[in-house]
Parts: structure tokens; sequence; C-alpha cells
């Protein structure tokens, strides 16, 4: 492979692996306001049909008094009958707040009481969207005007207990008494949008993060029980990079079911800019990351096997880590890559001789050992046999198992049908991997064992 062949490899791989170097294009979050104003405007002109049509087909809409509502038909439906009633609630004072791919609005609603008094409410909606259109809407009302009747204050005292407890459970570094807090089915939306099902999975997690010398830090923590609801608002803060701290706005929104969290959305907002970083020494190492005013800077040298290896780390690091791909991707967070020619040519000639494959390759390709010509090309195992020695699993196994570090490439030999897949506890998904994952429709299996 020719130096500059190579050379425009790892451009590719970095690029891909890291996202641009510059924040998000603003063509992004404009469609998304721009999708917000269309349903907006939808309901000003009383057109049930103008917002179903800002739904995916597959929509899933969460009412305040826990009804949900699956599918356009469903939608539709439900608006008209809405519509129709003169005696509807009343919306004001809406705001849109879009972050990414994720929108919370706040607005006020006024419902007529028997008795004629009327109810006010906070209502908070967060929508999920995806491919242009709104996934997911979740209402949540809370009362702040005249009265219906309230919940019994034993259930919202019993709700309050147990946040109570699953607090606790975080101050103690206590995966086992947060997991406690959980229903066995719990669903556990994480603010890089990954998800986790399952108490073995989220109880792995935890022992993952609380291990970790360097996780995000929790403080300002204020819980609102409504209900069976409870909406959390807390700051988090998480290192980066030359001794740099990223601060976010934390809102965490619990669904109660039978005394117990049965799921968990997070989401996380960057406030403000990272606090400088401490001083730099008068002579730093040719490969330390420096700050400047615009960000952090991290000189990468590619040219070595342990250097290559070295680069595998760092996507793996990336991966696992929602707050340094944010500053990668805003540009907190920036590589100056530079290329030894004659020590890129050594290890691309070792390779060659000893028949494996290039060091960058190593870092996208899954474990060439193999039993079957597939395998050895780093595409899904076709082996026919009853049972696999090499790869540990069944031939006509449902859901197959991603192993190193996942990318497009990699996701691109899956068989169309595939539509759920397992993550090997040791595997990175790169962004760019996620994104295929996404696009095709496939879900992630999460709790699976090696």
């Amino acid at each position: 492979m020719s130096t500059d062949a190579l050379r425009a490899q790892i451009r590719t791989q970095v690029r891909k692996a890291l996202g641009a170097a510059s924040s998000p294009a603003p063509a992004a979050d404009g469609s998304v306001a721009a999708l917000m104003r269309r349903f907006e405007q939808g309901y000003e002109m009383v057109s049930a049909e103008a917002i179903v049509a800002c739904f995916a087909p597959d929509v899933v809409w969460t009412l305040p008094d826990s009804r949900v509502l699956r599918g356009r038909e469903a939608c539709l439906a439900f608006l008209k009958e809405r519509f129709a009633s003169p005696t509807g609630p009343k919306f004001s004072d809406s705001h849109m707040n879009v972050l990414g791919q994720t929108v919370v609005q706040n607005y006020k609603v006024s419902v007529p009481l028997p008795g004629g008094q009327t109810g006010t409410y906070d209502g908070t909606d967060v929508y999920q969207i995806r491919n242009g259109l709104i996934a997911r809407k979740d209402a949540y009302w809370k009362q702040v005007g005249m009265p219906k009747p309230a919940p019994a204050p034993a259930s919202e005292a019993s709700v309050a207990a147990l946040m109570r407890r699953f607090e606790d459970g975080w101050v103690n570094l206590s995966p086992e008494a947060i997991v406690a807090c959980f229903t066995p089915d719990v669903v556990w939306s994480l603010p890089d949008s990954r998800v986790l099902k399952g108490r073995e999975a989220c109880q792995a997690f935890l022992k993952e993060r609380f291990a970790s010398p360097g996780g995000p830090q929790f403080a300002d923590s204020v819980m609102n029980v409504l209900g069976q609801t409870v909406v959390q608002t807390y700051k988090v803060s998480v290192p980066l990079p030359g001794g740099q701290t990223g601060t976010y706005d934390g809102t965490d929104v619990y669904a109660i079911r039978d005394g117990l969290i049965a799921s968990k959305d997070a989401y996380w907002k960057q406030v403000g800019m990272p606090k400088p970083a401490a001083a730099a020494p008068s002579a730093p190492a040719p490969a330390q990351a420096h700050a400047s005013a615009a960000g952090v800077v991290v000189p990468l040298r590619v040219g070595t096997a342990a250097q290559a290896a070295a680069l595998t780390d760092l996507f793996k690091r990336l991966a696992a880590s929602p707050a340094l791909l944010q500053a990668a991707q805003s540009g907190l967070l920036r590589f100056d890559m530079r290329v030894d020619e004659a020590a890129v040519k050594a290890v691309a000639a070792s390779a060659e001789a000893t028949g494996g494959a290039s060091a960058m390759a190593a870092t996208t390709a899954i474990d060439p050992a193999a039993c079957c010509p597939s395998c050895k090309e780093g595409k899904a195992c076709e082996c026919k046999d009853e049972h696999c020695d090499l790869h540990a699993h069944k031939a006509g196994e449902a859901v197959p198992e991603l192993k190193g570090v996942i990318g497009e490439k990699l996701l691109q030999t899956l068989p169309a049908h595939v539509k759920t897949v397992r993550i090997h506890p040791k595997a990175v998904l790169t962004p760019l991997g996620k994104e295929t994952l996404r696009k095709r429709g496939i879900t992630i299996e999460r709790g699976a064992t090696a």
C-alpha cells in the first residue's frame, strides 16, 4: 500500500470514529426546529392530519394519563376526538428547546373541571426525532392552579421514598442498591443514546462506571414527583483532556410501575465553556495534549504498531465516553495527526510479510481466525455445522454477536433479515456504526455475555 493511500485510510477511519471536528452543521438543528414549527402550526390550525404528518409511521405517544398511542392511525383518531370536543385542553406559553435529535417543550395547559372551575398545569413534552420525523412523544403535566383531587399522599410518599433509596445508592456507589429500585424489565436510555435493558445490564454498567476514577460527578439534584412519573434535574461534570471539565444540565425522566423504576430516560445539555486548563509545563512532551483558546489539541503520531494500538485505544475511549464524543464533535477536542512515512512503510511491509492485516485494518475488522471463507474476509460467519467451536455459537443462532470495533463496513456484512444484534462486552461501537444500526432499524440486545 502506498504512503498516500495509507494516509488517506487513516484519515477516513479517524473521521468515521470521531465525526466532524467542528460544531454540528446548523442544518441539523434547523431541520428539527422547522419540523417542530410545522407540528405547532398543526395545533394552531386544529388540523389532526397536519400534526400526524410530522410523526414517524411507528410513532409512540405517551399521554399525561399514562395511555400510550402507537402508530399514526391511533394518533389521528385521538386528535380528531380531542378537536371535536368543545371542552378540550387549551395550550399557551409554548417554548421549544432543540437538543440535537431530542426536543424538550415547556408550556401551560388549562382544562375545564366540574363546577365551572379550571385546572392549570405546567406541561413538559419530550420528543425523540428519527429521520426528520417525531418517533416518540412523552407528555407530563403537573398541576399548578386550581385542583382536581390530588393522588393519595401515600402513593406519592412511596414514590418519593423509592427515589430517596435510589439516590442513596448513588451516594454510596452501590450498584446493587440502585438496581434494587428497578423493575426486572427496566429500560435505561443513556445520554449517548445507548439503551440498557434489564437489571443485569444496568448493574454491569454501574459497576464499570463506579470502577472508573474519572467518571461523571453529579450535583444540585432536584426530584419532582408527578404521580407515577418523576422528573429529576441536576448538574453533571465530566473530566476532559488537558485538565478541563465539561459541565452539563441533566434531566432524567423516570416512569414508576408497581413501586419500582420501569424506565429511566437521561438527557444532558452542555452549559458554558469548559473551565480553563491548568498551566502547561514549560517543555511539554511532543505527544502531549495542550489547551488553546479554541479547545484542546491532541497530537497523534502514527507510524509504529504501538502507535496504531494507541489509536485503537483512543477510539475505545471516545466510544465509551459521551462527554469526549461531544467535545470532539463540537471542536473543543481536536486532533493533530502526523505520519512518519518511513515507519508506516515498515509497518505495512511487516504486515504483508506475516500475511496479517495492516495495523489500521486491525482496528476495524473482526478476528480473522476462521472456520469458513467468509470469516477470513471479516464477514459474518457462515458455518453450516450444528456448532462452531472457534466462534462459540450455534450456526442457526437468531441474534448475532458483534465483536471488535464495530463500524459501517462490518455492519454491511449483516444479512438483510437481521433486526437484532448482541454487542460483546469488550466490543467498541463507533458513532458511524451506531448510525448504520439506526438506519437499518437494528436494535441492540443489551446484557449479552462473552
